[in-house]
């Protein structure tokens, strides 16, 4: 961490998988927010297998559901933002 996160809660509209090759994985989460427009955001394979997994099954859950979720982010200069956490909020 940085110390230059950002969070974000909102409904998740879009989820998308995609790699082309070995460690190339990536998962795209797109979050509408209350207020404001849509955010996309991105999980690379950099991360443990295990968190990555998880990230997946977090966001797909609140795809799927409906559900806010709260998604904690660092700026990565020219890319999308990574996400550093995801959680449902209190």
């Amino acid at each position: 961490m940085n110390g230059n996160s950002n969070v974000i809660v909102g409904k998740v509209i879009r989820v998308i998988a995609k790699g082309a090759g070995p460690n190339s994985a990536e998962l795209q989460i797109s979050i509408q927010p209350d207020l404001g427009k849509p955010e996309t955001y991105v999980v690379r394979s950099g991360k443990e297998p295990q968190v990555f997994a998880a990230m997946a099954s977090l966001a797909s859950a609140a795809y799927a559901t409906s559900i806010p979720i709260k998604i904690e982010s660092e700026p990565s200069p020219g890319q999308t933002p990574e996400i550093i956490s995801i959680g449902f909020p209190a």
